[in-house]
């Protein structure tokens, strides 16, 4: 399995999301839908093991509050599968496809539970998304690449930023020490990459995995008087992942 992964984040009221996603259902005839591109994308990595997020948001904002649907592409004995999620009346519904010729067949559909509950969707936000997507959202649709553990890491701690390279544009930290996408159309020209090459330079290390541009300083740290140590209770505040269909 590859450690990269690669998010697809797509918004309603976008042109290009329209024509060349749809509804997002797998093999609805929209390119960005279609099992041929998720299997392409599989082949552009090393060990051919890797899975795509789309996530589709309600705008632009990019936000986790405005998030629409999830949906998760993954391969299972040579067929693509797609699990979409989706807030039905605040509760998470599932439906999962299989890939049938150029087609797709349904094979479940129902809302999802955990321990005999029925899970929120909020909840499913918490637990999935990290709350710092928006730091990403400036053109759509947009591919981001990022690793497991960069997005587990920020999923499990909502203040914890995530690395991520863009198909276009550049990653950057600011002087506050913030990452994200520079907003700023003239790096969107200046840099697009196509994104199945750019799995491949990522994997090859021709493409770095770090932010194209740094402007943060750190504050030189003042020297301390040597203090008494003081020891403190141990915190047992450890973050439990939900077990539901964990990525």
């Amino acid at each position: 399995m590859s450690e990269y992964l690669v998010l697809l984040l797509t918004s309603e009221n976008c042109g290009h999301c329209i024509s060349n996603r749809g509804d997002g259902i797998l093999n609805n005839g929209k390119i960005l839908a279609s099992s041929e591109f998720f299997k392409k994308l599989v082949d552009a990595t090393i060990n051919n093991g890797i899975e795509l997020l789309n996530i589709h948001f309600s705008n632009m904002s990019a936000s986790v509050d405005s998030v629409k649907d999830v949906s998760k592409y993954y391969i299972n004995e040579g067929k693509v599968f797609q699990e979409k999620y989706s807030n039905n009346e605040g509760k998470v519904k599932t439906e999962v496809y299989q890939e049938q010729g150029t087609g797709n067949k349904r094979i479940f559909s129902g809302n999802i539970k955990e321990h005999n509950e029925q899970v929120q969707w909020q909840t499913f936000l918490d637990n999935k998304i990290s709350s710092k997507i928006n730091l990403y959202g400036y053109f759509f649709p947009c591919f981001l690449i990022t690793t497991r553990q960069e997005w587990k890491k920020s999923v499990a701690n909502r203040e914890e930023q995530f690395l991520a390279i863009a198909n276009a544009g550049y990653t950057i930290r600011d002087k506050h020490g913030i990452i994200q996408l520079e907003k700023n159309p003239k790096s969107i020209s200046a840099r697009n990459k196509d994104i199945f090459e750019l799995i491949k330079e990522l994997e090859s290390d021709k493409e770095k995995f770090k932010c194209h541009k740094d402007y943060h300083e750190e504050s030189p740290k003042e020297e301390e008087s040597p203090k008494e140590e003081v020891k403190k209770p141990i915190s047992n505040n450890g973050y439990i992942i939900k077990g539901f269909d964990d990525y």
